[in-house]
Parts: structure tokens; C-alpha cells; sequence
């Protein structure tokens, strides 16, 4: 993110958006969060003994996921893809919380991010962090295409969910290719999030001129992000998590119980066909006869 991220939402907008202004005004502190979070992921796909074998591959996944929305952006909008290293202060914060996640003595680093109170403040800050990178996306495309709807909308959902669709290289780098699982092939729930916001913002730019309505529109999605999140970590059922994944799950149920039947019928028949050797030597005497 270049130092021009103040936003360009209109001037009215801007004063309005405090949320929008939050991570920058409290610098770097939602940034800490957002790495903080990529960290733990990558330890949880990758286990704490990988990054002690292959330094240098790990700490570049690290990188990667860490930038990996304003990449893809830079890439969307036919920018370099090294546009986000120019940041050297955020590169090497990443790299300092790479090393507290990975390498801190004794693990108390993982130990103090994976308490779970920690970790419900992070992921919040992370979710208000989001939500800016989706606006701050559509804005940087509409301000290189104006007038353009489905631009807007791609690179705001690659600003949003940059890490989780940038995931299958962030794995080729630690040596893991697993092309099926992809955010193309099974979105998440995080990017079908972002592109249900993307409409929404774009819509409300179209049809809501006052900057009150765009506050409201604004606080509305981040109150909705950070309670999705908040309750996926604490691991609670709620309607909007369930009817946004519903058809997802239904079809893995689907799959299973399919899967399951034919496992049990292929034992049935099995049992049916099984046979003790006399019974085979008895029959194949009477065949012979």
C-alpha cells in the first residue's frame, strides 16, 4: 500500500470514514494484527519445525501472504508487482512478527497470539483492516477505469482476499502443489464475503450520494465482518455464516453419504461373493464333472 492511501472515497466521504482511517491513524498496529494472523496461518499449514529446516522459503511465504492483495492489485492494474515492497517498514515488520510466531523462545510468541482473547482482538482488527483494503481497491481501479463496474469489483475482491487466493503459490513456495484446492474452484467463506461487499460498496456508490449514507454503509460491513469472524473463532452457529456456506455444505453431505453408501454396498457384495477355498474346490469339482 503506497503512501497515497489516504484514500480516495470524495472529500466529504473521507472526513466521514473514521473507521476507514483507523489502521492508518494507529499505525502499526493493524498491520501487526494482519501479519500477526498470516503468521499463524502459515504455522498451522506448514507446522512450527518447517520454518527451522527452510528458513529463507518460509520467510518468503511470509512475505508473500502478507502483500498478497496489493500484488495482485499492482498485477490487475498493470502496476509492477513489487509496488508493495516499496513499503520497507511494513516488509520488515512482517519479517519481526515472522520471527516472534516462529522463533520466539520457549514458543511464547505462538503461545501469547494463540490465546484465544489475543487472538479475538487481532482477527477483529484484521476483519476492519479488510473491509478498508475491499474500498481502497474498488477506489484504485475506478480511478485508473472510470465509469467501470466489473473492474472495481475483481480488484477489490483480490484487495480483500489476497492471501486465500494467492494461497496455492504461497504453498509452491514451501514446496506443497495442491492445484484442487483453490479459491477459484471453492471459494471460501472470506472471499464470498468480499465480493458480496464489493457489490454492496459499488451499488451504494451508485445509488447513495449522501456522505451519511456511505458512513453508514461503511460501519454496517465492518460490524458484519468482524462479527462473522469473531464468531468462527469462537466457534459458534449463527444464519449468516450457514446460509452463505449452506450449498457448500450440503454438497460435501451429499458426497459423503454417497460416498458412504457405495462403501457399504461394495462390503455387501463382498460378503456375498466371499467364499471358504472348500466351497471353491467343491465347485470347481462339479464343474469339472
Amino acid at each position: 500500500m503506497s503512501d497515497a492511501d489516504a484514500g480516495v472515497i470524495g472529500d466529504a466521504a473521507e472526513e466521514d470514514l473514521l473507521l476507514f482511517h483507523l489502521p492508518t491513524l494507529w499505525f502499526p498496529i493493524f498491520d501487526i494484527a494482519h501479519f500477526v494472523c498470516a503468521a499463524v496461518q502459515l504455522r498451522a499449514e506448514h507446522g512450527h519445525q518447517f520454518a527451522r529446516k527452510h528458513p529463507v522459503a518460509s520467510c518468503v511465504a511470509m512475505i508473500s501472504s502478507s502483500c498478497a492483495g496489493s500484488v495482485l492489485t499492482s498485477l490487475a492494474l498493470g502496476l509492477p508487482a513489487v509496488t508493495p515492497l516499496q513499503r520497507e517498514d511494513k516488509v520488515l515488520l512482517a519479517v519481526l512478527v515472522w520471527l516472534v510466531v516462529f522463533f520466539f523462545p520457549l514458543d511464547g510468541g505462538h503461545r501469547l497470539v494463540r490465546n484465544r482473547m489475543v487472538f479475538l482482538l487481532l482477527s477483529g482488527m484484521k476483519e476492519i483492516y479488510r473491509v478498508r483494503k475491499i474500498v481502497r481497491g474498488i477506489s484504485l481501479a475506478q480511478s485508473h477505469y472510470p465509469s467501470k463496474i466489473l473492474i472495481p469489483f475483481i480488484v477489490g475482491v483480490l484487495k480483500g482476499n489476497g492471501s486465500g487466493l494467492m494461497r496455492p503459490l504461497t504453498r509452491l513456495i514451501c514446496g506443497v502443489w495442491r492445484p484442487d484446492q483453490s479459491e477459484l474452484l471453492t471459494p471460501s467463506l472470506t472471499t464470498r464475503c468480499c465480493a458480496g461487499a464489493a457489490i454492496v460498496w459499488i451499488g451504494g456508490k451508485l445509488l447513495l450520494s449522501q456522505p451519511q449514507s456511505e458512513q453508514l454503509l461503511y460501519n454496517s460491513l465492518v460490524l458484519i465482518f468482524v462479527s462473522i469472524k469473531l464468531l468462527q473463532v469462537l466457534d459458534i452457529t449463527w444464519p449468516a455464516p450457514q446460509l452463505l456456506g449452506c450449498w457448500r455444505l450440503r454438497n460435501a453431505d451429499k458426497e459423503e453419504m454417497v460416498k458412504q453408501n457405495g462403501e457399504e454396498e461394495s462390503v455387501k457384495q463382498n460378503k456375498k461373493e466371499h467364499k471358504s477355498p472348500i466351497t471353491r474346490n467343491y465347485q470347481k469339482i462339479n464343474k469339472e464333472d
